[in-house]
């Protein structure tokens, strides 16, 4: 991709912005498993619809080249997106039900997912990198602030937005890792990463 900044390209680094804010909230698919206390989970949510919008920027309207250097990365996951694909094939045949194609799907969403990563920071840099790490400070701040009026699923512990509690738990640890490694490379204000931190800790 080439480094000169353009009207779409700034405005893909802008929609990129929101799309960690949006992840945690899961709003679609709210049916519950059959006798247990949680949502059924593998429903695509807002979070995916609009990232897919954002793919569409980037593929359709970006012209970009991966480095030599991710290219072994890329193409390890690009060949295990294919193993699971015809390992749930097989499957799929044998036990004449294809909806267990279903999860491959989604890996190779994920890819889809990693190559714009890779095309907005062949574009931005540290640009992208510390715009990520502000978004999902924000994202963890929002989900704290929000935690008080988030629906109540009746479960022993809180899971603001997502499908159960796990899942909160995950997305904090994913993001506390995200901004201690964010917060190492660039000078964010004290106060953010305090606040940050704190709503960790919270949720």
């Amino acid at each position: 991709m080439t480094q000169q900044s353009t009207p779409l390209s700034k405005f893909c680094l802008g929609m990129w912005s929101l799309y960690p804010v949006l992840v945690p909230f899961y709003l679609l698919g709210k049916t519950m498993v059959p006798g247990q206390m949680k949502f059924e989970s593998g429903v695509a949510q807002p979070a995916d619809y609009y990232l897919a919008g954002l793919m569409g920027l980037v593929f359709g309207g970006l012209s970009f080249r991966l480095s030599r250097y991710v290219m072994p990365v890329v193409g390890a996951f690009a060949c295990f997106v294919g193993y699971t694909v015809f390992v749930n094939f097989a499957w799929a045949t044998v036990l004449v039900d294809f909806g267990m194609l279903k999860a491959s799907l989604y890996y190779g969403y994920d890819v889809l997912l990693f190559l714009t990563c890779l095309a907005l920071h062949a574009a931005y840099k540290d640009q992208f990198l510390k715009v990520t790490v502000y978004s999902v400070g924000v994202s963890v701040l929002l989900q704290a602030l929000l935690s008080p009026v988030a629906p109540g699923h009746d479960f022993a512990r809180q899971s603001a937005f997502f499908n159960d509690e796990n899942q909160l738990g995950y997305f904090c640890v994913l993001g506390a890792t995200i901004f201690v490694l964010g917060a190492k490379r660039f000078a964010l204000p004290l106060a953010f990463q305090v606040a940050v931190y704190g709503a960790i800790v919270y949720l």
